[in-house]
């Protein structure tokens, strides 16, 4: 069907379905009904719905008596005769008795030394005097070696691959199978085989060995899954029973073989020779779908579906309720089902629905592939429209869920999209699960349009934790009131979509770009004309471009392609309506632009960008990549060339290698390239001289402005010092060039191997002492490997860490305590109940609290890992990740398999607890001291307690002291200590080495200490006048959490100011009214403060400081126990060229303030604090 006619269609049936979803929508769903079968269906009774068992049988029935009351749904006569469909599932147990490894005369403890993997055995002994070391790096050129050999596989050299090709390490063993070895041994990375996260849970080819339990109890009669490659899988695939692969521990091994000379593509010998045999037993069973239908006018159909069987129950015998995983999947298709039935009485369908309540879904998609293959065998695909699949859809957060498939089904994805999404979220950030992820997958592979959707995978599926408390049911019917729209429209319409690419399996990498760019400049004009030349591993169904684009022309080969576009926001959308399925494609067009046009603030004082992304003028060139100005392709690794002309003495400055400069009269011409996988480029340009060193194989350089050319030479100096510290901490740098480039932006920018400063501030010494560092560390952390934002932006933290928290640190001891303090007073000033939210969620900063999160709390978690693990592993993890990971998309959870690596740690429970919880830790001591002898009680005042190491310092009656770690992971503790000598106190993390809330006297009061409050009172005692109130008012619109609420009120003075402060306020005086007694009562709260005539004195920590009534004055107080902010201007108003209100959002973290009147700062302080 050509486009044309198929737009047509498509608004025909528009138009059907603006006349019939008012009344289809209008039926209220009743809340409860979800949850009622959710409940039902994770009980006891049902037994975890393991697949083939009376659990599955009782689930079948419950859900026939449900939907058959209807009495319009009947059998899929094109297949079967009745509702329910049996298939075929092997079963293998494992016969311990004659199962044996030996190594010489020593025979291995089967479930201590070694397990063998699933659908794999040696019915007879063999022994093996040699092996050959299989590299995972490139794993079938070194497995075509094996044949005929014992294989022996490291699992450590596999981590790569498993987590960028979302390979299970059984797939990795098929894989070698394929090329027959004798024998397989996977050697695990850690010491032990009986991990329920390692070979059970995530590396055989389903999680169904799971509900077997922890192995610890391993049994005579074994069950493990047999599990055999998909029906449709593509490439090669193996199930030969006759090979015997086993995990075994590095432990068990170390007398065959030593690891350190096991080089990869290498033959070895043993001292001793190895005997293997593994003994299987198959037994056969039948799992059963449930299969009902309502029949269209035509022989078209859609197909819902969701599996029905869970893990049953383990081998303690409890129950794997799997409320999520997927009794609620189940529920939404039931209530599908019976709505549908209902309107099919009132008017039967053009389009027939299918309800599949799959099983077998945990066995390695069993029943779903029967289905699929009785749909291919009887030549029925072709009548499918598309499966929708529902798995796990009960853990959204009442809006989100992800949608699986648009790079395998671009348009049915963006069919289901075009409808309203008010009430609903969709995001693609686990595409990557959509391969072999349910039961989608089979249906996907021979060629049926398929998406899959759930509320994401949490840790409780797959144990005894998936139970129905922890559903959200406001979700699922979020859920089902918004799919019932595209359903409905399917159902009464033509639509058809693309077939299914069964070739594609979705990696978030898998798309592969090459632009080859052409771009002429003119800043004179505010113009751009660009020409991009793209290479494709598959020609892409959407390109985006910046909405600014004029005289478009698009060209496959030599061929002009016709397109369609839909303008979003800043972007164009372009559909091309493509002849030839391969080819390069050539896009051009021009952009014109405002020359005079502002560039914007970049990062504003709430963290949130106003940068212009298109700039092209006299004052410089800005193209990023959040304006399209080059063709972005979703989901794509992209290379680049890039040759752009701009006027002379310009040049150009982007991501990648320099390669050539073509000087000429009126132009200059750069070439750049870019060879790694990057996710986006800027190209910024302006009239720089450039200069550069070379140190220590790559170019340092600065593009400046002429008129900074005095600080070229410090700034070489600067680079030096960082590039060698983090050379020497890391070991390599992932460029080959780092420039730093003068902008025009008021903020800086890090990209890929250079950063934007500032112009106006680079003359500043701060700039070079810790802001230039921190732009160059982000080289390593977000520009080289990179962030998987939708679940958690880890990047901002790390490299706050490593840069600005690590140069105070190695100043001195003292500074990086200082560090810390600061850090955690800001998260306890500025973060509420209602603007909190865990380290997973955390994707940009956006205000105060949001930094103090994702900056702040993020650093404390590196900080408190490197503690926990220990600095070498920690220095270790990161250069681990940097040398294999670089160009990768890593969330928080990605990072920990190196740092459990490099420490030998499990560190999982140490990750969950601080990335996903909302809480702190927060602690208090209980003391009791008897001259050398110490009882100490720690209690959590959280309402779940932190793993937690604790520090005390144990203070002793000389003044020495020694500090103690007490482990704590339960809300109370009591630990003595008995001591060599008298004890005189014991306190509690005096160096704030913990994620913890701070006590009263740790935490003085500052700004932020305001900000951070809500319903805050704002009070003038100025001149009641409308200049005035402006000022104050664009003042407090300045200040950091400052909302539409915060309004100004005028008093005068009544003698009883302080009694009336019940709340957090902010107050506006002039120096001469300071002596008046509402404000001498309100200073004399602070002791510290004392008055004179022309000035204000403050006595802190042995220091006085004189703040001069001539100048701007802000004092933070506590008044009956609320923060209150006293502004003192030394005139009846604020003039706007001081920038008062700006500059008190910069200094949040100060207790006393002291400005000029042309808002240059000259005191800034912190109320000192105690010992605690």
């Amino acid at each position: 069907m050509t486009k044309i006619r198929l737009i047509t269609k498509l608004l025909l049936g528009t138009i059907l379905i603006l006349w019939a979803i008012p009344n289809l929508l209008a039926v209220p769903q009743e809340a409860g009904i979800f949850l009622k079968h959710i409940q039902e269906l994770s009980s006891e009774k049902y037994q975890g719905r393991l697949a083939a068992t009376e659990g599955e049988l009782l689930t079948i029935d419950y859900i026939r008596k449900n939907l058959l009351r209807s009495g319009q749904l009947v059998p899929f006569a094109a297949l079967q005769d009745g509702f329910v469909s049996k298939f075929d599932l092997s079963i293998t147990k494992l016969n311990a008795t004659e199962t044996t490894l030996a190594i010489g005369e020593r025979s291995l403890s089967l479930g201590d030394d070694y397990l063998p993997f699933s659908n794999s055995s040696s019915s007879t002994e063999r022994i093996f005097d040699s092996a050959y070391i299989v590299s995972c790096e490139e794993l079938e050129i070194s497995a075509k070696q094996s044949t005929n050999r014992l294989a022996i596989l490291f699992e450590n050299e596999c981590n790569e691959k498993i987590i960028e090709q979302n390979l299970s390490l059984s797939e990795i063993v098929n894989r070698i199978k394929v090329f027959s070895p004798s024998a397989i041994l996977v050697v695990a990375k850690k010491n032990s085989v009986k991990s329920n996260d390692t070979l059970w849970a995530g590396y055989l080819d389903s999680t169904v060995s799971n509900r077997f339990g922890d192995l610890n109890e391993l049994q005579e009669n074994l069950v493990l899954s047999q599990l055999r490659s998909s029906s449709f899988s593509s490439g090669n695939t193996y199930s030969d029973n006759n090979i015997a692969a086993v995990y075994i521990t590095k432990q068990a091994i170390s007398s065959l073989i030593d690891q350190a000379q096991a080089i990869p593509s290498s033959l070895i010998h043993f001292a001793h020779p190895l005997k293997i045999k593994i003994s299987l037993n198959e037994k056969r069973m039948a799992g059963n779908n449930l299969i009902m239908h309502l029949p269209g006018k035509s022989d078209r159909n859609i197909i819902l579906s969701a599996h029905l069987d869970g893990f049953g129950v383990n081998i303690n015998n409890d129950l794997h309720p799997g409320a999520d995983d997927n009794a609620s999947g189940v529920a939404l298709l039931m209530e599908l089902a019976q709505y549908y039935a209902g309107e099919y009485r009132k008017n039967k369908f053009e389009t027939g629905i299918i309800f599949a309540f799959f099983s077998g879904e945990e066995w390695g998609l069993k029943g779903s592939t029967h289905f699929a293959q009785a749909l291919l065998t009887n030549k029925l695909t072709s009548k499918i429209v598309a499966n929708l699949n529902f798995d796990g859809v009960g853990r959204s957060n009442g809006q989100k869920f992800y949608l699986l498939g648009e790079l395998a089904n671009p348009d049915l994805t963006h069919f289901i999209e075009s409808f309203d999404l008010s009430d609903i979220q969709f995001s693609k950030m686990l595409e990557f699960a959509y391969f072999k992820g349910s039961d989608h997958f089979p249906l996907h592979q021979i060629q049926i349009p398929s998406v899959d959707i759930t509320s994401g995978k949490v840790k409780e599926w797959h144990t005894i934790s998936d139970h129905a408390g922890l559903i959200n049911e406001n979700g699922i019917i979020k859920l089902f009131n918004f799919i019932k729209r595209p359903i409905t429209s399917l159902l009464s319409s033509e639509q058809t979509f693309a077939p299914s690419r069964p070739e594609y399996a979705p990696n978030p990498f898998v798309q592969s770009v090459a632009h080859n760019i052409q771009i002429e400049l003119s800043p004179k004009d505010g113009h751009y004309i660009l020409s991009d030349t793209l290479g494709f591993n598959q020609l892409p169904e959407l390109l985006k471009i910046t909405s600014l684009a004029q005289n478009i022309s698009l060209k496959l080969d030599s061929q002009l392609v016709e397109f369609q576009t839909i303008t979003k926001d800043n972007s164009l959308e372009i559909r091309p309506n493509y002849n030839e399925d391969h080819g390069k494609l050539t896009i051009s067009y021009s952009v014109s632009v405002d020359p005079n046009a502002t560039a914007g603030e970049g990062d504003n004082h709430f963290g949130q960008s106003q940068e212009n992304p298109i700039v092209v003028g006299p004052q410089g060139i800005y193209l990023s990549p959040a304006g399209y100005w080059y063709p972005y392709v979703e989901s794509a690794n992209e290379t680049f060339k890039i040759m752009a002309s701009v006027p002379t003495k310009w040049h150009t400055i982007t991501t990648g290698i320099h390669r050539n400069l073509i000087e000429g009269s009126q132009s200059n011409i750069d070439f750049w390239d870019i060879n790694f996988p990057s996710e986006s480029v800027h190209l910024i340009a302006g009239e720089y001289q450039i200069e550069e060193i070379m140190h220590r194989g790559v170019r340092l350089q600065t593009y400046f402005h002429p008129e900074l050319a005095q600080h070229v030479s410090s700034y070489m100096e600067k680079l030096k010092k960082y590039f060698d510290l983090y050379l020497n901490r890391y070991g390599s740098y992932p460029f080959s060039k780092f420039s730093v480039v003068s902008n025009f932006f008021s903020t800086g920018y890090g990209m890929a191997s250079y950063t934007l400063l500032d112009r106006n501030i680079i003359p500043y010494s701060f700039i070079t002492e810790i802001s230039l560092g921190h732009e160059f560390a982000h080289n390593f952390w977000g520009n080289s490997v990179y962030v998987k934002f939708d679940e958690g932006n880890w990047c901002e933290g790390l490299t706050t860490y490593e840069a600005d928290y690590l140069y105070s640190q190695l100043s001195a001891p003292e500074k990086g305590k200082e560090y810390r303090l600061g850090v955690l007073r800001d998260y306890q000033n500025l973060v509420t109940d209602e603007n909190v939210f865990p380290l997973s969620k955390f994707q940009g900063r956006f205000s105060p609290a949001s930094r103090a999160i994702g900056y702040g709390k993020a650093m404390m978690f590196f900080h408190m890992l490197e503690n926990k693990i220990g600095t070498n592993a920690f220095i270790g993890g990161l250069t681990n990740i940097i040398n294999k990971k670089s160009y990768s998309a890593l969330s928080y959870h990605d990072l920990r398999p190196s740092f459990e690596n490099s420490s030998q740690q499990p560190l999982m429970e140490f990750f969950n607890q601080w990335i996903e919880r909302t809480d702190i830790a927060n602690l208090s001591l209980e003391k009791k001291i008897t001259s050398s002898i110490v009882e100490v009680i720690l209690t959590q005042k959280n309402d779940s307690p932190y793993d937690l190491l604790v520090p005390l310092k144990i203070i002793f009656s000389d003044k020495s002291y020694r500090m103690q770690n007490v482990h704590l992971s339960t809300l109370a503790g009591k630990v003595i200590f008995h001591e060599v000598k008298p004890v005189a106190d014991v306190l509690l993390d005096p160096d704030f080495q913990l994620m913890r809330k701070l006590e009263q006297k740790e935490n003085p009061a500052t700004l932020f200490m305001f900000y951070g409050k809500t319903n805050k009172h704002f009070y003038s005692f100025l001149p009641n006048e409308e200049e005035v109130n402006e000022q104050l008012s664009e003042v407090i619109k300045l200040l950091p959490e400052s909302s539409a609420e915060d309004k100004l009120e005028h008093l005068t003075f009544s003698g009883n100011l302080s009694q009336n402060i019940v709340r957090p306020t902010m107050l506006f005086v002039s120096a001469r009214d300071i002596m008046n007694a509402d404000i001498t009562n309100l200073l004399a709260e602070e002791p510290r403060i004392k008055l004179a005539d022309n000035a204000i004195f403050i006595d802190d920590d042995n220091k006085t400081y004189r703040l001069s009534k001539n100048n701007f004055i802000v004092l933070n107080l506590t008044i009956n126990t609320f923060p209150v902010l006293l502004v003192i201007s030394p005139d009846e108003e604020i003039p706007a060229e001081n920038n008062i209100g700006k500059k008190l959002s910069h200094y949040g973290k100060y207790s006393f303030l002291e400005f000029d009147n042309k808002g240059n700062k000259i005191t800034a302080q912190t109320w000192s604090i105690t010992q605690h």
